[in-house]
């Protein structure tokens, strides 16, 4: 056992085990959250009569950019 900067002690490997757990987790809850907004988006679309394709590429468009824009107001 070692410690870290904050002071606790850990075994060498556990921190390695917990980030991928954390890493699958994100993972998982990633793919759940796509399947809900694109699966609400065609229930939109078609309660809307609006075509799936262009809400489709609404979701595709704004999935795209959201990253751009966030890193461009974190730099500002």
């Amino acid at each position: 056992m070692h410690t870290c900067d904050g002071g606790a002690t850990h075994r060498p490997g556990e921190t390695g085990i917990l980030g991928y757990l954390y890493l699958l987790a994100g993972q998982g809850t990633l793919f759940i959250g796509g399947e809900a907004l694109v699966s609400g988006s065609v229930g939109i679309a078609r309660r809307l009569s609006i075509p799936p394709l262009l809400i489709g590429l609404t979701v595709v468009g704004f999935s795209t950019s959201t990253p751009e824009f966030l890193v461009s107001v974190d730099a500002a």
